[in-house]
């Protein structure tokens, strides 16, 4: 029998001999690189100990930053190994007192015995009013490829330690993770099933909870990211959940997330590069009418740069909602998603990135993969919805169409040193592929 009292005290912090053998030690002799971790890196934190975090997140070429949160407003040094040194860091401290607050209590009440969602409470943490503390630090002068790992020594509990790989050499081969549409408890298999695969970059595609969510809270998103977080960086684009109630989009995904990678034109856009791969990350996340003239020059200026950049072998443009689907959020009117699909055929472009459908479609128009993938936990629905609204306005849209399914699951890409662009979804319960693509290396 499960008491509430049980899940919330229970006590799984993570310790430099924690990883299950991800890490080799954190000894200044070079430590082995985290690879792909499981539940066990998932705790529950202390009063005084790490609450969200920590993850990092790319900024200008050579920098990234570290963060974490705490419910304290006290020094908590972090611990970097690089190149052979350790070096003990004092993370800056941007203390909020927060009105935002949520609980599964607002659906259940305060009752004691949860016998029944057990597995569905099984790492929640609740969203509390009050003080809330991000730590961050500047990671600066990063080397092509290097290995970083980094320990957050904890006022209360054990300390957490995480890695990540420094972008890469422009030649060599890049592992890029997607995973969109996170509630719980499903979100946690699809975590799972991403870091399995270790990717070397991870972005999330938006909606990271939802307001109808019984079990989500932000501090059980990032916790639960911790087989994610502690592996490579992790960059979240906003998606129309994040709108919702209690000026979310404040409270939480500006106070976490602004200022990621090189900063857009717009607040919650933004550019980035690992190794030969440039990420471009547009703001459309209620409606395409957020993509209004000032955003298009800004994807037209990022587009003619990475194109014509040597170092770029392949540009990766993502945003919450879809340019094609069949699914009840097909496009009657595809004015705004002809002008970005024109741009990415003169530029170049292979592959776009969106979520918000709750299944799995891949499109190929001519030349660009477009993958949607909303699986990352939300209740699925039919990817063929509108399927029928789309044969009698454009039937000629049908053939571009190549896969579709209804289930939870993530995607994996993978940049080989060849040139080739591999393309794969991976089912979230059972982590079989269910598709898969290659596409040659450019001529």
């Amino acid at each position: 029998m499960m008491k509430r009292r049980d899940f919330i005290g229970g006590s799984l912090f993570l310790g430099a001999g924690a990883l299950s053998g991800a890490l080799s030690g954190c000894a200044e002799e070079g430590p082995k690189r985290a690879t792909a971790l499981d539940e066990g890196v998932i705790w529950q934190p202390g009063a005084r100990g790490v609450w969200k975090g920590p993850y990092v997140q790319l900024l200008a070429p050579g920098r990234a930053r570290i963060r974490f949160e705490t419910r304290v407003d006290e020094e908590t040094p972090m611990t970097l190994f690089r190149g052979g040194s350790r070096e003990v860091l004092r993370p800056i401290r941007s203390p909020m007192s927060l009105e935002y607050a949520r609980s599964f209590h607002e659906f259940f009440g305060e009752s004691e015995e949860y016998d029944a969602l057990e597995e569905e409470l099984r790492g929640y943490i609740g969203d509390e009013a009050g003080l809330h503390v991000i730590h961050e630090v500047i990671v600066e002068d990063l080397l092509p490829g290097e290995e970083v790992i980094f320990r957050v020594e904890q006022l209360e509990g054990e300390p957490i330690v995480g890695s990540f790989i420094a972008p890469k050499p422009p030649g060599e081969s890049v592992r890029l993770g997607w995973l969109a549409d996170t509630m719980f408890p499903r979100a946690r298999d699809a975590i799972l099933a991403l870091s399995a695969h270790s990717p070397d970059l991870i972005l999330h595609g938006g909606d990271i909870t939802y307001d109808t969510g019984i079990f989500d809270s932000w501090n059980r998103v990032m916790n639960t990211m911790a087989p994610l977080s502690l592996q490579a960086p992790l960059h979240f684009l906003v998606g129309n959940h994040e709108y919702e109630s209690q000026d979310e989009i404040n409270a939480q995904y500006d106070r976490l997330f602004s200022g990621q990678g090189e900063p857009g034109v717009r607040e919650r856009s933004f550019a980035l590069s690992y190794g030969g791969v440039r990420v471009i990350a547009l703001s459309i996340a209620r409606s395409f009418d957020e993509l209004d003239e000032e955003q298009l020059r800004w994807l037209d200026d990022e587009l003619e740069r990475a194109s014509s950049d040597r170092d770029v072998r392949e540009i990766v443009v993502a945003y919450h909602r879809p340019s094609f689907t069949f699914s009840k959020y097909f496009h009657s009117d595809p004015g705004v998603r002809d002008a970005l699909h024109k741009r990415f055929v003169r530029h170049g472009v292979r592959l776009v990135l969106a979520g918000h459908v709750h299944a799995y479609e891949r499109f190929e128009v001519d030349g660009v993969v477009y993958i949607v993938d909303g699986g990352g936990g939300a209740l699925t629905y039919d990817p063929d919805e509108r399927l029928e609204s789309m044969r009698e306005l454009r039937p000629e849209e049908e053939s571009m169409r190549k896969y579709a399914s209804r289930s939870h699951g993530v995607s994996v890409f993978d940049l080989l040193d060849s040139g080739e662009l591999r393309i794969r979804r991976i089912a979230a319960d059972d982590q079989r592929i269910q598709d898969e693509v290659t596409l040659p290396a450019r001529g």
